[in-house]
């Protein structure tokens, strides 16, 4: 499922996004508005994103990432209202794109900027699909 509607900018480090939210969307309540739990996936959606388009980059195929953890992580608002424009930013912290990856991520109100999300996810960006199973056979344990 893909939430988020476009790119607005991307760099080596940044990437933002945008999404709207849909009052008839599958995790839409009754008045069209979402929990602002969303924005976890949100800002996952975001970094991955940015991981595809650095390897796109770099001439290479798109692949699985896994979100591994998160930290700090603080919402400000406890809904996002049908129709509201957001503005999703992942900006890399430490890592590369054969193991974990580390992003301070956000999400502002499109029109008014107020900051509504932010925090830290923490990914595991597998090489192949061998690392990917060795890694769940061992439990990340070489």
């Amino acid at each position: 499922m893909v939430l988020l509607s476009e790119v607005l900018e991307h760099d080596g480090d940044t990437t933002v996004c945008r999404a709207v939210i849909c009052a008839d969307g599958i995790f839409a309540n009754a008045d069209g508005s979402t929990g602002a739990w969303l924005g976890l996936e949100l800002m996952a959606q975001c970094v991955a994103t940015h991981s595809g388009l650095i390897g796109q980059r770099d001439g290479q195929s798109p692949r699985i990432g896994l979100l591994v953890s998160s930290r700090r992580l603080r919402f400000t608002t406890t809904r996002y209202d049908a129709g509201q424009g957001l503005r999703v930013r992942s900006h890399h912290i430490w890592g590369d794109s054969t193991g974990m990856a580390s992003f301070d991520c956000s999400i502002h109100d499109e029109e008014s900027d107020e900051l509504l999300a932010e925090g830290r996810l923490n990914c595991f960006l597998p090489e192949d699909e061998s690392q990917l199973e060795m890694t769940l056979k061992t439990g990340g344990r070489s």
